[in-house]
């Protein structure tokens, strides 16, 4: 019974030549890989036991999504990449409501889904406007990378007949492609961007199921922006863009080098709109501040701006057009190496919290003067091999092999030094041998005196004839 039941949908899938009389409006729903989508679909009450589907793909290369009947799935009549993942919103489909919940989605649902009763097409020979059209876009519209990084911009294209694909970025300096592909020429590598040449491949060569990715290589800051896919397909008399896919995407470095002087971007990016708050701050400063902060309210704040930043600070956007949070740092120093760290709250957040880091950048400012100072390491000679004084001795660092440990000069070092060396050593000299000198005074004073006396006393004897 089940077989004679749905003889009318296996015989619609067989005969793709069934045209459309008219068009009908079609809602455009775009989700993130991962998420769940629902198909809104709205049948008329005295039809819900009727045989209902929901169908993906273009005539040719239709897909049944999910069938139903009385009230009954039948999976065994639905395309193997939608088993387990569809399911009715309401399974007991009242008032009419044959919406059904597509659970998990990828890059490769992305297309149009038509919801319809399958028994039409036989009856009278011709397929009208579906009950309901939904043109689904699966894509992770945000991209974040540090530089150096390998990126792959996803876009997903019909399965076949794909004419042409056309990467291009949406920044209106850049006047070009970041790819092009047409099935006639394969990629015009003249058309391409010079920044891009070599840098840029589809992820399949093949654009198998309609893949119309590509890869963009070591990636650096000035990649960031934002990047349009279309993909046209058709005849080549009858081309059209049949999908259209757009990326923003970020690339940070977290190893920010500049010198002295320069102006530097500090990059970050947030949402797309409904910006209310922008905080950048400095990891390395106990300083209570901020090095820039905006409110939407009260645009920015510069009584909240540490002094050392005032007047040197802006954004790179004043309208932070597309999410442009980024700053531009003018003038550093020596003093503004350290980490910063960015931060955006939106109308999504929730009042009181503190939203995570978007954007977290080490910034390191050398100076060219100081350094070359310290390479030549004070005079022509250089010094010690490792340009440093051994002992902190002279400004010439002493001979080259280091023998005059105390910094002296190849002459012999400093004279000064030297007459203040004698000095000391005369000095203590000099206290060593003064109470040996002395001892000898006293006992040739001693001589001298005692002879003095024994002569006066012999001549007094003699002059008595006692002697």
């Amino acid at each position: 019974m089940a077989a004679v039941t749905f003889v009318p949908f296996v015989v619609f899938f067989s005969f793709p030549w069934i045209f459309v009389l008219a068009n009908q409006d079609i809602q455009e729903v775009t989700v993130k890989p991962g998420e769940d989508v629902t198909l809104q679909c709205q049948v008329h009450e005295s039809r819900i036991n009727s045989q209902l589907l929901w169908r993906s793909g273009n005539p040719g290369s239709r897909k049944a999504v999910f069938v139903c009947r009385e009230k009954h799935s039948y999976e065994e009549y639905q395309d193997p990449s939608f088993r387990g993942r569809v399911e009715l919103r309401d399974p007991e489909i009242k008032n009419g409501d044959f919406s059904v919940i597509l659970k998990n989605v990828t890059i490769n649902d992305t297309g149009t889904y038509e919801c319809d009763y399958s028994f039409i097409h036989i009856c009278i020979g011709y397929r009208p406007d579906p009950i309901s059209t939904i043109k689904l876009t699966v894509t992770d519209s945000e991209s974040k990378a540090k530089a150096g990084d390998d990126v792959t911009l996803q876009c997903q294209g019909p399965r076949d007949n794909i004419t042409e694909l056309e990467w291009s970025s949406l920044d209106p300096k850049s006047a070009g492609y970041v790819f092009f592909f047409s099935r006639d020429d394969r990629s015009h590598k003249s058309l391409q961007l010079p920044s891009f040449r070599g840098r840029v491949k589809l992820r399949d060569p093949e654009m198998k199921d309609g893949d119309a990715s590509v890869v963009l290589k070591n990636v650096t800051t000035n990649d960031s922006g934002t990047y349009e896919c279309r993909v046209s397909a058709g005849s080549s008399g009858q081309r059209e863009i049949v999908r259209n896919f757009i990326i923003t995407l970020t690339v940070t470095d977290p190893r920010l080098k500049a010198k002295a002087g320069d102006d530097v971007t500090l990059q970050c990016q947030g949402p797309r709109d409904n910006i209310t708050e922008l905080e950048w701050s400095s990891l390395d400063l106990k300083s209570a501040g901020y090095v820039f902060f905006f409110s939407r309210d009260n645009r920015s704040h510069k009584s909240l701006q540490l002094p050392s930043f005032r007047g040197r600070v802006e954004l790179r956007d004043p309208e932070m057009k597309d999410g442009d949070t980024s700053v531009v740092l003018k003038n550093v120093t020596t003093n503004d190496t350290g980490t910063y760290e960015c931060r955006v709250s939106s109308d999504s957040t929730s009042e009181g919290d503190t939203p995570d880091p978007i954007s977290t950048i080490k910034l390191t400012v050398t100076d060219p003067g100081l350094t070359a100072g310290r390479k030549d390491g004070g005079n022509k000679d250089g010094g010690n091999k490792d340009g440093r004084n051994k002992d902190g001795g002279n400004m010439d660092g002493g001979n080259k092999d280091g023998r005059n440990k105390d910094g002296g000069n190849m002459d012999g070092g400093n004279m000064a030094v030297r007459k203040a060396r004698n000095r000391g050593i005369g000095l203590a000299v000099g206290l060593s041998l003064g109470p040996l000198l002395a001892s000898v005074v006293v006992i040739v004073v001693v001589v001298v005196v005692v002879r003095f006396i024994s002569c006066r006393k012999y001549k007094v004897l003699k002059e008595t004839n006692l002697y």
